[in-house]
């Protein structure tokens, strides 16, 4: 696949160039300059009209490019740029050598503009707050673009240019360079001071017996790397680049998990951020509820001044469990308790939410947001038309969805493990073993479909089944929620052709109304989906089948001309001669996808037996 984009981060800040590493004025999509979810630079573009790219080289921080004027079978001029991004900001530096015989002249055409939009305004959010004006300034080589939100928060760009000026002739002589320079520093009222540098430390890389790996394993570690945050609660991680360069509730857990053997430490930074942020007052706008886990952060004008719900929002059902899972499988991998004990409120607190919540027969149900600003669908299949029955009509209403009750049970479980821990009653751990129980039992009776022999989507108010093949079954058995004499029929359903695209899971299967092999959730293959199922197979001993899964993720990786598994492909099958088709606005690099791969080649299961064995002991 063509590239058409160099995404670049370093921290809070990050970069959407084009091709030719440039920011241009009315590019489609997404582009320019973006500190904390506002664009400080909304074009930045050298004019290179003469010059040919004819080399470059793409870092997750840096770009380095050559740019080559040639004249009669002869090189003239040659551009070295190098491109690094900082968190606050970026340093361009041009470096013009002559290789010919006679001086040549250069003009450097420099075009920068900054219109400080809220990242959602570009993805066509209209805004209804009036929007200050942007105010420019110049003193000789040194401009400034600055912006007061509606709510008072100051944000600034100040760009440096140093050995040229834009528009002024300069002369190189024969053999000779010349050097440019161009510091461009982002700062905003919300910045935290004394920021620290995110790091991740690789428990495999830091072995004495580390074993070489191949290129797809080292491009997912620099893009967990890439995009990794600095915040208050320690290193954290982004969703992706370049929609959710934020923390998110679901995304950030589900990655900290596939990455709990290899870089532990990520895990504690993310459970004590959404832990910091947890849900204290009911507010239907941002869907908040008292020990509800978020769903995602944002900082930009439009969420921070209400307009939006998203600063924070906590528009999802599952996050809440997730953290309850998460936090079980650190201690229990790490033996960190005494992070239970810090946490000991939020984690009652979530168990409290969950226990409140419950429908009359068990079920952690969500309902769609009713002013249009939130979300339909609180699950991880969270798009509009993610939710429908074999006829294809879609549900609505306080839907129950199948994984999220198999969350339930196992964070049921570690809420007895983390009561223990924490020296609780033991009277208190065997209530929530057995609200862990019933909500198995409840599973079981409610959404096996025995003529398919999987799990139902998900239930609508009246219980009626969402009735579709779907992959959610998958993340049950990552729960640990799968009764053992329904491994084997449902492993193979699985797997069956209609499912089981050859590179993973479709998301529905191709034999359902809705199927579409290049829809966001009706179809198409997410790498993190089919790992979760992957992970599932490994904890309940399923060998065979986690091998074939773990191939075909490192097939599609290695399939990928960036060599990273992207935020979901096509479901076209492997055998069918169409290539795995990438989603036009998907996110590359994606946390959970590269953190997928990870996993898959360094996978762990919790230490602890599934809920299913406590059920059964």
């Amino acid at each position: 696949m063509k590239k058409t984009m160099h995404p670049l981060k370093s921290d809070h800040c990050y970069a959407v160039l084009d091709i030719n590493g440039m920011a241009k004025k009315n590019s489609p999509g997404i582009s320019g300059f973006f500190f904390r979810d506002t664009r400080h630079l909304s074009s930045y573009g050298w004019n290179m009209e003469g010059f040919d790219l004819i080399h470059s080289l793409e870092g997750s921080t840096g770009l380095v490019q050559f740019w080559s004027q040639f004249a009669n079978h002869e090189q003239q001029l040659l551009i070295r740029r190098e491109i690094r991004l900082r968190p606050d900001g970026f340093d361009d530096e041009i470096k013009l050598q002559n290789s010919g015989a006679k001086t040549r002249h250069f003009v450097p055409g420099l075009e920068f503009d900054g219109d400080f939009a809220d990242v959602f305004e570009l993805r066509g959010t209209r805004r209804n707050i009036p929007k200050n004006p942007v105010r420019s300034s110049r003193r000789d080589n040194e401009f400034q673009f600055s912006y007061e939100a509606g709510d008072g928060v100051r944000s600034k760009t100040l760009i440096h240019i140093k050995g040229a000026l834009p528009g002024r002739k300069i002369e190189v002589s024969p053999g000779q360079t010349h050097n440019i320079l161009v510091c461009a520093r982002f700062s905003s009222s919300i910045t935290p001071r004394n920021a620290r540098e995110p790091k991740i430390r690789w428990a495999s890389l830091e072995s004495k017996d580390k074993k070489p790996e191949g290129p797809p394993l080292a491009q997912a570690r620099l893009d967990i790397e890439t995009l990794a945050i600095s915040t208050r609660s320690g290193t954290c991680i982004s969703a992706g680049i370049p929609n959710f360069v934020a923390m998110f509730g679901r995304d950030s857990l589900i990655t900290a998990w596939f990455l709990l053997r290899e870089a532990p430490e990520l895990a504690r930074g993310v459970l004590k951020f959404l832990a910091l942020h947890q849900g204290q007052k009911n507010d239907e706008f941002h869907d908040e509820q008292r020990g509800k886990i978020l769903h995602e952060f944002r900082e930009g004008e439009l969420s921070r001044m209400g307009e939006l719900p998203f600063g924070p929002y906590f528009g999802s059902v599952d996050a809440t469990p997730l953290f309850l899972r998460v936090l079980w499988d650190y201690i229990e991998t790490s033996g960190d308790t005494n992070l239970a004990i810090e946490l000991e409120d939020n984690w009652r607190s979530a168990l409290e939410w969950m226990e409140m919540q419950r429908d009359q027969t068990g079920f952690l149900r969500y309902r769609g947001a009713v002013d249009g600003k939130g979300l339909i669908n609180k699950c991880w299949k969270d798009s509009d038309d993610s939710m429908s029955y074999g006829d294809g009509s879609l549900g609505r209403g306080a839907l129950a969805i199948v994984e999220v009750q198999g969350y339930a049970s196992a964070a049921f479980a570690a809420g007895a493990y983390l009561n223990r821990v924490a020296g609780g009653s033991e009277e208190k751990s065997e209530r929530l073993m057995e609200l862990c129980h019933s909500t198995m039992e409840a599973i079981e009776r409610h959404f096996w479909m025995e003529r398919e022999q999987t799990y139902a989507l998900a239930l609508d108010r009246e219980g009626r089944k969402l009735d579709v093949v779907s992959s959610n079954p998958g993340h049950l058995l990552w729960a640990g929620a799968v009764r053992k004499d329904r491994v084997k029929p449902l492993v193979e359903r699985m797997f069956r052709q209609d499912l089981w695209s050859g590179w993973g899971l479709r998301t529905l299967a191709s034999t359902e109304r809705r199927y579409n092999p290049l829809s966001y959730h009706n179809g198409s293959v997410w790498p993190h989906d089919t790992a979760l199922f992957g992970a599932g197979l490994y904890r309940y001993r399923q060998l065979k089948s986690f091998s074939l899964v773990r191939e075909a993720l490192g097939d599609l990786a290695a399939a990928q001309h960036d060599l990273r598994l992207p935020e979901l492909v096509g479901g076209y099958g492997r055998d069918s001669g169409i290539p795995p088709l990438p989603y036009v606005e998907s996110c590359r690099p994606q946390a959970w996808s590269a953190a997928s791969l990870i996993y898959m080649l360094h996978p762990h299961g919790a230490k602890s037996p599934t809920p299913m064995d406590m059920a059964t002991a």
